[in-house]
């Protein structure tokens, strides 16, 4: 039922798939604690940010949102952490 309402895209090359991931990066006021500041620095984006992870069905459904984590943390961190390679099925590859 999930192929039907698919993009043309994802019918034909990625029929299998269920859950497009993303992590995401919210900029934020910056912290007054130093060390508040230090765990949600970016230097990537030169500001303070949370980052969270959010998935997509492939007809845009979202279907996943993580808690949101201190800027520091990498995406693989991330991934663990949201727990939701927990949600995945056993036949799922990811």
């Amino acid at each position: 039922m999930v192929i039907k309402y698919m993009p043309l895209s994802f019918r034909f090359g990625n029929k299998d798939v269920r859950i497009i991931v993303d992590c995401i990066q919210l900029p934020i006021q910056k912290p007054s604690s130093p060390t508040e500041q230090q765990l949600t620095s970016s230097p990537y984006k030169n500001t303070n940010i949370l980052k969270g992870m959010i998935g997509i069905t492939p007809n845009g459904a979202i279907s996943f949102i993580s808690p949101l984590y201190c800027g520091i943390i990498s995406d693989k961190q991330l991934l663990i952490k949201s727990e939701l390679m927990d949600c995945l099925e056993s036949n799922d590859v990811s």
